[in-house]
Protein backbone atom coordinates (compact mmCIF):
# COMPACT_ATOMS: atom_id res chain seq x y z
CA UNK A 1 0.00 0.00 0.00
CA UNK A 2 1.38 3.40 -0.93
CA UNK A 3 1.16 6.49 1.25
CA UNK A 4 -1.04 8.11 -1.37
CA UNK A 5 -3.44 5.14 -1.33
CA UNK A 6 -3.76 5.23 2.43
CA UNK A 7 -4.42 8.97 2.43
CA UNK A 8 -7.28 8.51 -0.03
CA UNK A 9 -8.93 6.16 2.48
CA UNK A 10 -9.55 9.13 4.78
CA UNK A 11 -11.38 10.98 2.01
CA UNK A 12 -13.45 7.90 1.23
CA UNK A 13 -14.46 7.52 4.88
CA UNK A 14 -15.60 11.13 5.25
CA UNK A 15 -19.19 10.11 4.69
CA UNK A 16 -20.90 10.55 8.02
CA UNK A 17 -21.01 7.25 9.92
CA UNK A 18 -22.05 5.99 13.33
CA UNK A 19 -18.76 5.15 15.00
CA UNK A 20 -18.87 3.33 18.33
CA UNK A 21 -15.63 3.81 20.28
CA UNK A 22 -15.34 0.79 22.56
CA UNK A 23 -13.09 1.38 25.59
CA UNK A 24 -12.05 -0.22 28.88
CA UNK A 25 -14.42 0.43 31.82
CA UNK A 26 -11.87 2.49 33.77
CA UNK A 27 -11.56 4.91 30.86
CA UNK A 28 -15.21 5.99 30.61
CA UNK A 29 -17.66 6.39 33.46
CA UNK A 30 -20.69 7.19 31.33
CA UNK A 31 -20.70 10.92 31.96
CA UNK A 32 -22.10 12.86 28.98
CA UNK A 33 -19.55 15.60 29.71
CA UNK A 34 -16.44 13.41 29.79
CA UNK A 35 -15.73 13.81 26.07
CA UNK A 36 -17.32 17.23 25.64
CA UNK A 37 -13.97 19.05 25.51
CA UNK A 38 -10.41 18.08 24.71
CA UNK A 39 -8.54 20.02 27.39
CA UNK A 40 -4.75 20.09 27.17
CA UNK A 41 -3.71 17.94 24.18
CA UNK A 42 -0.40 17.15 25.90
CA UNK A 43 -2.17 15.37 28.77
CA UNK A 44 -5.35 14.19 27.03
CA UNK A 45 -5.91 10.45 26.84
CA UNK A 46 -5.59 8.43 23.67
CA UNK A 47 -9.34 7.82 23.74
CA UNK A 48 -9.99 11.57 23.91
CA UNK A 49 -7.72 12.25 20.93
CA UNK A 50 -9.47 9.57 18.90
CA UNK A 51 -12.98 10.77 19.77
CA UNK A 52 -12.21 14.36 18.82
CA UNK A 53 -10.32 13.29 15.71
CA UNK A 54 -13.33 11.28 14.55
CA UNK A 55 -15.63 14.21 15.24
CA UNK A 56 -13.41 16.43 13.09
CA UNK A 57 -14.05 13.89 10.34
CA UNK A 58 -17.78 14.64 10.95
CA UNK A 59 -18.67 11.18 12.23
CA UNK A 60 -21.42 10.57 14.77
CA UNK A 61 -19.32 9.27 17.67
CA UNK A 62 -20.52 7.37 20.70
CA UNK A 63 -18.27 6.07 23.48
CA UNK A 64 -19.16 2.85 25.27
CA UNK A 65 -17.32 1.09 28.09
CA UNK A 66 -17.11 -2.61 27.29
CA UNK A 67 -19.21 -4.62 29.73
CA UNK A 68 -17.51 -7.79 31.06
CA UNK A 69 -20.95 -9.41 31.02
CA UNK A 70 -20.82 -10.62 27.41
CA UNK A 71 -24.61 -10.86 26.98
CA UNK A 72 -25.04 -7.26 28.15
CA UNK A 73 -22.11 -6.14 26.01
CA UNK A 74 -23.71 -7.64 22.90
CA UNK A 75 -27.04 -5.95 23.68
CA UNK A 76 -25.39 -2.56 24.30
CA UNK A 77 -23.37 -2.74 21.08
CA UNK A 78 -26.34 -3.84 18.98
CA UNK A 79 -28.49 -1.08 20.47
CA UNK A 80 -25.93 1.48 19.29
CA UNK A 81 -26.34 0.27 15.68
CA UNK A 82 -22.78 1.25 14.69
CA UNK A 83 -21.54 1.31 11.12
CA UNK A 84 -18.12 0.52 12.54
CA UNK A 85 -16.57 -0.09 15.98
CA UNK A 86 -13.30 1.59 16.90
CA UNK A 87 -12.02 -1.12 19.24
CA UNK A 88 -9.74 0.13 22.04
CA UNK A 89 -10.46 -2.60 24.61
CA UNK A 90 -7.23 -3.91 26.18
CA UNK A 91 -8.58 -6.29 28.80
CA UNK A 92 -11.69 -7.94 30.19
CA UNK A 93 -11.84 -8.11 33.95
CA UNK A 94 -8.15 -7.07 34.10
CA UNK A 95 -7.19 -10.14 32.03
CA UNK A 96 -5.35 -9.00 28.89
CA UNK A 97 -5.60 -12.46 27.36
CA UNK A 98 -9.34 -11.97 27.01
CA UNK A 99 -8.98 -8.79 24.95
CA UNK A 100 -9.16 -11.05 21.89
CA UNK A 101 -12.72 -11.98 22.92
CA UNK A 102 -13.87 -8.54 21.73
CA UNK A 103 -12.90 -8.87 18.06
CA UNK A 104 -14.15 -12.47 18.13
CA UNK A 105 -17.54 -11.23 19.34
CA UNK A 106 -17.66 -8.45 16.75
CA UNK A 107 -16.79 -10.96 14.03
CA UNK A 108 -19.74 -13.14 15.10
CA UNK A 109 -22.03 -10.09 15.13
CA UNK A 110 -20.88 -9.12 11.63
CA UNK A 111 -19.93 -5.59 12.72
CA UNK A 112 -16.82 -4.04 11.10
CA UNK A 113 -14.17 -3.06 13.63
CA UNK A 114 -10.75 -1.46 13.66
CA UNK A 115 -7.52 -3.17 14.57
CA UNK A 116 -6.60 -6.82 14.72
CA UNK A 117 -8.89 -9.79 14.29
CA UNK A 118 -9.19 -12.32 17.10
CA UNK A 119 -6.52 -14.72 15.82
CA UNK A 120 -3.80 -12.10 15.36
CA UNK A 121 -4.60 -10.42 18.65
CA UNK A 122 -4.49 -13.73 20.57
CA UNK A 123 -1.07 -14.60 19.19
CA UNK A 124 0.43 -11.13 19.64
CA UNK A 125 -0.78 -10.88 23.25
CA UNK A 126 1.27 -13.96 24.10
CA UNK A 127 4.94 -12.88 24.22
CA UNK A 128 6.13 -16.49 24.13
CA UNK A 129 3.84 -17.75 21.38
CA UNK A 130 4.51 -14.77 19.09
CA UNK A 131 8.28 -15.27 19.43
CA UNK A 132 7.97 -18.99 18.75
CA UNK A 133 5.88 -18.40 15.63
CA UNK A 134 8.54 -16.07 14.24
CA UNK A 135 11.44 -18.28 15.32
CA UNK A 136 9.81 -21.11 13.36
CA UNK A 137 10.01 -18.82 10.31
CA UNK A 138 13.75 -18.30 10.94
CA UNK A 139 13.25 -14.70 12.04
CA UNK A 140 15.50 -13.30 14.75
CA UNK A 141 13.99 -13.33 18.27
CA UNK A 142 15.63 -13.43 21.73
CA UNK A 143 16.15 -16.86 23.21
CA UNK A 144 13.56 -17.34 25.94
CA UNK A 145 12.05 -19.71 28.45
CA UNK A 146 8.71 -19.73 30.25
CA UNK A 147 8.30 -20.00 34.02
CA UNK A 148 4.69 -21.21 34.46
CA UNK A 149 2.60 -19.71 37.23
CA UNK A 150 3.52 -21.41 40.51
CA UNK A 151 6.78 -22.93 39.25
CA UNK A 152 10.32 -21.92 40.23
CA UNK A 153 13.16 -21.77 37.69
CA UNK A 154 16.00 -23.96 38.98
CA UNK A 155 18.68 -23.29 36.39
CA UNK A 156 18.41 -20.48 33.82
CA UNK A 157 17.49 -21.93 30.41
CA UNK A 158 18.74 -18.71 28.81
CA UNK A 159 22.21 -17.25 29.22
CA UNK A 160 22.31 -14.25 31.58
CA UNK A 161 21.56 -11.39 31.55
CA UNK A 162 17.87 -11.92 30.93
CA UNK A 163 14.85 -9.72 31.25
CA UNK A 164 11.89 -11.16 33.13
CA UNK A 165 8.43 -10.04 31.98
CA UNK A 166 4.82 -11.07 32.41
CA UNK A 167 3.92 -13.36 29.53
CA UNK A 168 0.75 -11.45 28.69
CA UNK A 169 1.62 -7.95 29.91
CA UNK A 170 1.07 -4.83 27.87
CA UNK A 171 2.32 -1.25 28.02
CA UNK A 172 5.44 -2.33 29.98
CA UNK A 173 3.21 -3.63 32.78
CA UNK A 174 5.31 -5.42 35.37
CA UNK A 175 8.62 -4.20 33.92
CA UNK A 176 11.07 -2.17 36.02
CA UNK A 177 14.84 -1.77 36.29
CA UNK A 178 14.79 -4.86 38.50
CA UNK A 179 13.48 -6.91 35.58
CA UNK A 180 17.01 -7.22 34.16
CA UNK A 181 18.60 -10.19 35.90
CA UNK A 182 22.37 -10.70 35.89
CA UNK A 183 22.75 -13.11 38.83
CA UNK A 184 21.18 -16.60 38.82
CA UNK A 185 19.96 -16.38 42.42
CA UNK A 186 17.77 -13.36 41.56
CA UNK A 187 15.90 -15.08 38.76
CA UNK A 188 13.52 -17.10 40.93
CA UNK A 189 12.59 -14.07 43.04
CA UNK A 190 11.77 -11.98 39.97
CA UNK A 191 9.67 -14.73 38.39
CA UNK A 192 7.85 -15.16 41.71
CA UNK A 193 7.13 -11.42 41.79
CA UNK A 194 5.49 -11.62 38.35
CA UNK A 195 3.48 -14.65 39.48
CA UNK A 196 2.37 -13.01 42.71
CA UNK A 197 1.55 -9.53 41.42
CA UNK A 198 0.07 -10.34 38.02
CA UNK A 199 -1.16 -13.94 38.44
CA UNK A 200 0.37 -15.15 35.18
CA UNK A 201 3.37 -16.94 33.70
CA UNK A 202 6.71 -15.18 33.53
CA UNK A 203 8.87 -15.16 30.41
CA UNK A 204 12.65 -14.95 30.76
CA UNK A 205 14.26 -13.76 27.57
CA UNK A 206 17.76 -12.92 26.46
CA UNK A 207 18.50 -9.27 27.14
CA UNK A 208 19.45 -7.39 23.97
CA UNK A 209 21.48 -4.36 25.03
CA UNK A 210 21.28 -2.37 21.78
CA UNK A 211 19.08 0.44 20.46
CA UNK A 212 15.31 0.15 20.93
CA UNK A 213 13.24 0.64 17.78
CA UNK A 214 9.48 0.75 17.20
CA UNK A 215 7.81 0.72 13.84
CA UNK A 216 4.17 1.17 12.81
CA UNK A 217 2.56 -1.04 10.17
CA UNK A 218 -0.80 -0.45 8.50
CA UNK A 219 -2.86 -2.62 6.18
CA UNK A 220 -4.92 -5.77 5.80
CA UNK A 221 -3.18 -7.35 2.81
CA UNK A 222 -0.06 -6.98 0.72
CA UNK A 223 1.51 -4.57 0.14
CA UNK A 224 1.61 -3.14 3.64
CA UNK A 225 2.41 0.44 4.61
CA UNK A 226 5.44 0.39 6.90
CA UNK A 227 6.08 3.72 8.64
CA UNK A 228 9.52 5.18 9.43
CA UNK A 229 11.10 3.65 12.56
CA UNK A 230 11.01 5.47 15.88
CA UNK A 231 13.75 5.14 18.49
CA UNK A 232 13.56 5.33 22.27
CA UNK A 233 16.72 7.20 23.26
CA UNK A 234 17.99 6.37 26.75
CA UNK A 235 20.13 9.49 27.16
CA UNK A 236 21.74 8.74 30.51
CA UNK A 237 21.91 4.95 30.40
CA UNK A 238 25.71 5.10 30.42
CA UNK A 239 25.69 6.77 33.87
CA UNK A 240 23.14 4.50 35.51
CA UNK A 241 19.91 5.66 33.90
CA UNK A 242 17.25 3.31 32.53
CA UNK A 243 18.12 1.33 29.40
CA UNK A 244 14.70 -0.32 28.98
CA UNK A 245 11.17 0.96 28.45
CA UNK A 246 9.93 0.25 31.96
CA UNK A 247 6.46 1.03 33.24
CA UNK A 248 7.84 4.18 34.89
CA UNK A 249 9.55 5.31 31.68
CA UNK A 250 6.24 5.10 29.82
CA UNK A 251 4.06 6.63 32.53
CA UNK A 252 6.17 9.44 34.04
CA UNK A 253 7.18 12.48 32.05
CA UNK A 254 9.30 13.84 34.92
CA UNK A 255 11.17 10.53 35.12
CA UNK A 256 11.92 10.66 31.39
CA UNK A 257 13.16 14.23 31.68
CA UNK A 258 15.38 13.39 34.66
CA UNK A 259 17.09 10.56 32.77
CA UNK A 260 17.20 12.17 29.34
CA UNK A 261 14.79 9.71 27.73
CA UNK A 262 13.23 10.85 24.48
CA UNK A 263 11.61 9.55 21.32
CA UNK A 264 12.79 10.48 17.85
CA UNK A 265 12.85 9.36 14.27
CA UNK A 266 15.51 6.67 14.16
CA UNK A 267 18.65 7.58 12.25
CA UNK A 268 19.65 4.29 10.67
CA UNK A 269 21.83 3.32 7.75
CA UNK A 270 19.97 2.32 4.60
CA UNK A 271 20.93 -1.32 5.19
CA UNK A 272 19.72 -1.39 8.80
CA UNK A 273 16.48 0.47 8.06
CA UNK A 274 15.73 -1.97 5.26
CA UNK A 275 16.28 -4.90 7.65
CA UNK A 276 14.12 -3.28 10.35
CA UNK A 277 11.23 -2.72 7.94
CA UNK A 278 11.53 -6.22 6.52
CA UNK A 279 11.36 -7.78 9.99
CA UNK A 280 8.32 -5.64 10.83
CA UNK A 281 6.61 -6.63 7.59
CA UNK A 282 7.29 -10.36 8.05
CA UNK A 283 6.21 -10.28 11.71
CA UNK A 284 2.94 -8.58 10.70
CA UNK A 285 2.25 -11.23 8.08
CA UNK A 286 3.26 -14.35 10.04
CA UNK A 287 1.38 -13.27 13.17
CA UNK A 288 -1.75 -12.66 11.02
CA UNK A 289 -2.08 -9.05 12.09
CA UNK A 290 -4.21 -6.43 10.41
CA UNK A 291 -5.37 -2.83 10.66
CA UNK A 292 -2.62 -1.04 12.57
CA UNK A 293 0.13 -2.49 14.78
CA UNK A 294 3.37 -1.34 16.39
CA UNK A 295 6.29 -3.76 16.24
CA UNK A 296 9.01 -3.35 18.89
CA UNK A 297 12.54 -4.59 18.35
CA UNK A 298 16.14 -4.02 19.38
CA UNK A 299 19.35 -3.90 17.40
CA UNK A 300 21.96 -6.41 18.55
CA UNK A 301 25.73 -5.83 18.69
CA UNK A 302 25.92 -6.35 14.90
CA UNK A 303 23.02 -3.93 14.28
CA UNK A 304 20.69 -6.77 13.29
CA UNK A 305 17.04 -6.23 14.32
CA UNK A 306 15.67 -8.66 16.91
CA UNK A 307 11.88 -8.91 17.39
CA UNK A 308 10.61 -8.17 20.91
CA UNK A 309 6.83 -7.98 20.61
CA UNK A 310 3.89 -6.89 18.50
CA UNK A 311 1.44 -4.42 19.99
CA UNK A 312 -1.93 -5.18 18.43
CA UNK A 313 -3.65 -2.33 20.27
CA UNK A 314 -0.91 0.34 20.29
CA UNK A 315 -1.00 3.89 21.62
CA UNK A 316 -2.67 5.95 18.88
CA UNK A 317 -2.03 9.37 20.34
CA UNK A 318 -0.67 12.01 17.93
CA UNK A 319 2.68 12.00 19.74
CA UNK A 320 3.12 8.22 19.41
CA UNK A 321 1.66 6.36 16.41
CA UNK A 322 0.44 9.66 15.01
CA UNK A 323 3.92 11.14 14.84
CA UNK A 324 5.22 8.11 12.90
CA UNK A 325 2.41 8.64 10.39
CA UNK A 326 3.22 12.36 10.18
CA UNK A 327 6.76 11.53 9.04
CA UNK A 328 5.30 10.33 5.74
CA UNK A 329 2.81 13.20 5.45
CA UNK A 330 -0.27 11.49 6.94
CA UNK A 331 -2.21 13.82 9.24
CA UNK A 332 -3.90 12.55 12.40
CA UNK A 333 -7.36 12.77 10.85
CA UNK A 334 -6.11 10.93 7.75
CA UNK A 335 -4.67 8.24 10.01
CA UNK A 336 -8.00 7.72 11.80
CA UNK A 337 -9.99 7.87 8.58
CA UNK A 338 -7.68 5.36 6.92
CA UNK A 339 -7.92 2.99 9.87
CA UNK A 340 -11.73 3.09 9.65
CA UNK A 341 -11.64 2.45 5.91
CA UNK A 342 -9.36 -0.55 6.47
CA UNK A 343 -11.93 -1.88 8.95
CA UNK A 344 -14.75 -1.50 6.42
CA UNK A 345 -12.71 -3.29 3.74
CA UNK A 346 -11.70 -6.27 5.93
Amino acid sequence: MTIRTFRTFSTQSQRRMRVLVLVDPEVYFGSPHQFSRMGDPATASMECHIVFGLRRLRHNVKVLAFNPDTQRAVSEIQRSKPDVVFNLVEHIGRDRRRAADVPAMLELLGIPFTGCAAVGMSVSLDKALSKQVLADQNLRVPKFSIVPLGFTPRVPDVRLPVIVKPRYGGGSEGISLGSIIEKPHRLAARAALVHRSLKQDAICEEYIAGREISIGVLGDSKPLLVLPPRETVFGKAAIGGPAIASDRVKSSRSYRERWGISYQKAELSEKVEKAVKELARKAYEHLELRGYVRIDMRLDSQERPVFLEANSNPDLRPVVFGVMASWVGISYEELLGGIIELALRS
